[in-house]
């Protein structure tokens, strides 16, 4: 597997919105409740995405023969708004490779940054607490989306920091 990390931008916003939409119909809308997942179902329309991109979100796409298969963007300060893999891609460490390199990036923006968050959905927890998170809050309801808030503070980033970011995973 070649995977190219690099750079969203405004015109990927129909990739990462028709990737993000199938993992959430795949797996995921059934932890939402139906306004809960029209509200995200709205916030991922390439519309949406293209103009939030560069302003209020950056983060990276992950690539394998041109196709986006990961996607990691972010809502300053340092919270992770959207993270996701495709499911053929999942356990090779193509979110491991974006969670890096936006490490690298916030780090740079800010080198005193003391933690990252992100707001998981339940049955993200476990893949969350695999790269580092641990669990910041107890289970909410905003809109409809059930999630849990978590967090990595600087030594659980540290081990992104001090390894570089592969740009490609060992093959299997």
């Amino acid at each position: 597997m070649d995977l190219g990390i690099r750079e969203a931008s405004p015109p990927d916003a129909k990739c990462i919105s028709d990737l993000i939409r199938k993992v959430f119909m795949d797996s995921l809308a059934h932890q939402f409740t139906p306004d809960g997942g029209r509200v995200f179902l709205s916030f991922i329309e390439p519309g949406n995405l293209s103009g939030l991109l560069g302003g209020h979100l950056f983060g990276y796409v992950a690539e394998v023969s041109g196709e986006v298969v990961g996607v990691i963007l972010f809502k300053d300060p340092a919270l992770i708004s959207l993270f996701f893999v495709s499911g053929l891609y999942r356990g090779r460490g193509v979110g491991t490779a974006l969670l890096g390199e936006g490490i690298l990036s916030l780090k740079r923006r800010d080198p005193r940054l003391p933690r990252i968050r992100v707001n998981s959905v339940p049955s993200a927890v476990g893949t969350y607490e695999r790269l580092g998170f641990r669990t910041a809050g107890k289970e909410r309801v905003v809109e409809g989306i059930r999630f849990i808030p978590m967090e990595m503070d600087e030594k659980g980033m540290f081990r992104y920091l001090r390894a570089p970011v592969r740009s490609s995973p060992p093959p299997p």
